[in-house]
């Protein structure tokens, strides 16, 4: 994963000759792919650290959106990494209904990924929340051997 100049990071993948020798060329570094450190996969992986840093300078002098349009240009296979902003606002996941709203007692309504896969015909269990602060010692703890009174002296000490 290589971050861009604006904070995205970016997933790719060039293992194959041909693919690596397009990525020469949306880097502005076609001599990379005669360079015998990096003529074949296992020379690249080899010498991943070398390759790794000059890769990685030229997406950190770039924003997203000029590396986009350089990797789709040559036909690199590429992903934005999506922050949880990003999914929760990306048209594609509202549309399908991948983010789903659970109410929560302390926080209100929280943004949580819908159940998958889906099936025609079958809708999905809600999720919900996880649970509260403490809200299960008394089941753990009193599984672990400690009785009513002990849990009682603990959460009296603010330990629990």
């Amino acid at each position: 994963m290589y971050a861009t100049r604006d904070g995205k990071w970016v997933s790719m993948v060039a293992s194959s000759n041909p693919i690596f020798r397009r990525l020469c060329m949306a880097i502005d570094r076609p001599d990379l792919a005669d360079d015998p450190r990096f003529g074949t996969n296992p020379a690249r992986v080899t010498n991943l650290a070398a390759l790794d840093a000059v890769i990685a300078a030229w997406f950190g002098a770039r924003s997203y959106g000029e590396v986009a349009a350089a990797l789709e240009e040559q036909e690199i296979p590429f992903s934005k990494i999506f922050s949880i902003e990003d999914i929760v606002r990306d048209p594609h996941f509202q549309a399908r209904a991948a983010i789903v709203r659970l109410p929560d007692p302390e926080l209100g309504s929280v943004p949580a990924p819908c159940a998958v896969p889906r099936f025609s015909g079958h809708t999905p269990a809600v999720p919900r929340t996880g649970p509260a602060v403490g809200e299960h010692n008394e089941e753990v703890y009193g599984g672990l051997g400690l009785t009513p009174s002990a849990l009682a002296a603990l959460r009296g000490q603010g330990v629990i």
